[in-house]
């Protein structure tokens, strides 16, 4: 029986996953090499093998030494991924939920396959099921945060407002830029309260917020004690609670 077992097509598809898996998370493999092994497990995904697309997706999380090798074969994948369909969209999709690594590449292909409308709708889920508590690395949220900035609609500018309370303040000046880009309803007041809040200790987040109070001319209103202890060198408040320099 083990004979048998070892010929039999889910021993061979066994081998060739852990072989492929091998390849693709090894750069000091040849090119060849690792886009070969990328293909074979597109083949295998063709036929609904759920672990080879897992497999292939892996891919995106490591970095070729060389920018122009490593370039290269994210988009063979992205191309290999969408000769695959429905199949492969639904495991990105899974992916980019369950992952904490970088999500540039999945979404890319999944800004390749999808119209704008689903895009968007699919941004501004995950972002809803983000948190804005502590991660070890806060490199998916910058991605997400990034993506709002060029795709959004009503629910991800409401999600993009929670980021502004972020715990990693990579995440939380983004999340401003982006705030602030978008002109989104409530921003004003949102951005306010964060800027007298005692959580937030970034100077440059203090002078982000300073300038984009005063190349919009907003009132600070009642909070201008507060924020006269967090303003740049050369700014106040004036009498109507604008910040000026």
């Amino acid at each position: 029986m083990g004979l048998f077992r070892y010929f039999s097509k889910e021993a061979k598809d066994e081998r060739k996953r852990a072989s492929a898996q091998k390849r693709l998370s090894n750069m000091y493999y040849q090119s060849v090499e690792r886009m070969g092994a990328a293909q074979e497990m597109a083949e295998l995904a063709q036929q609904n093998d759920a672990q080879a697309l897992q497999i292939l997706l892996q891919r995106f999380e490591h970095m070729n030494p060389s920018a122009t090798i490593d370039r290269d074969e994210k988009d063979y994948v992205v191309e290999l991924l969408a000769g695959i369909g429905s199949f492969a969209i639904d495991g990105t999709r899974d992916y980019v939920r369950k992952t904490a690594e970088a999500i540039y590449w999945p979404m890319r292909f999944l800004q390749k396959v999808l119209d704008e409308a689903e895009f968007t709708a699919f941004l501004a889920e995950v972002l809803a099921e983000t948190s804005e508590d502590y991660t070890r690395d806060p490199k998916k949220k910058l991605g997400l945060v990034q993506l709002a900035g060029e795709h959004h609609n009503d629910d991800v500018k409401k999600e993009i407002l929670r980021f502004v309370n972020d715990y990693d303040e990579a995440v939380r000046f983004h999340a401003i830029d982006v705030a602030l880009r978008l002109e989104i309803d409530g921003a004003r007041e949102v951005l306010l309260e964060h800027w007298v809040s005692p959580q937030e200790e970034s100077g440059r987040i203090w002078n982000q917020l300073a300038d984009a109070f005063i190349s919009r001319g907003w009132s600070v209103g009642d909070k201008a004690a507060a924020v006269k202890e967090r303003l740049p060198f050369g700014a106040t408040v004036n009498a109507k609670g604008i910040v000026e320099r």
